[in-house]
């Protein structure tokens, strides 16, 4: 019998997060710390550095990041424990303003016989 447990997700909007904010990094830290999601989505990320200095500096590279699509503004960016979930797939949907990601993650089912 399979026995899976729920998950926390959380999200949160970063407000133009770039490798300039290196004074915000013991905040995140701090309240992801205590959240301990298994799946993180942040939205407001300036471009691929900033998701990686994010991904570095902030998780610690405590979680896995999913493929990046850098779009024509501020971006989102997925990250999740590696151990709970395995990434499948990241499409970007284009709007007139940014991209839309669109993330597909599976869960790594953890079996206990009897």
């Amino acid at each position: 019998m399979a026995w899976a447990q729920p998950a926390t997700i959380m999200t949160w909007n970063l407000l133009s997060f770039s490798e300039n904010s290196a004074d915000r990094v013991p905040h995140y830290r701090t309240v992801i710390d205590s959240m301990r999601p298994e799946i993180l989505v942040v939205q407001e990320v300036e471009g691929p550095e900033a998701a990686n200095y994010f991904h570095q500096q902030v998780l610690t590279g405590s979680m896995a990041m999913a493929a990046f699509v850098d779009g024509p503004d501020s971006d989102n960016a997925l990250f999740y424990d590696s151990l709970v979930f395995a990434t499948v797939a990241m499409q970007a949907i284009p709007t007139n303003l940014r991209n839309i990601g669109w993330f597909t993650l599976s869960h790594r089912f953890h079996y206990k016989g009897r």
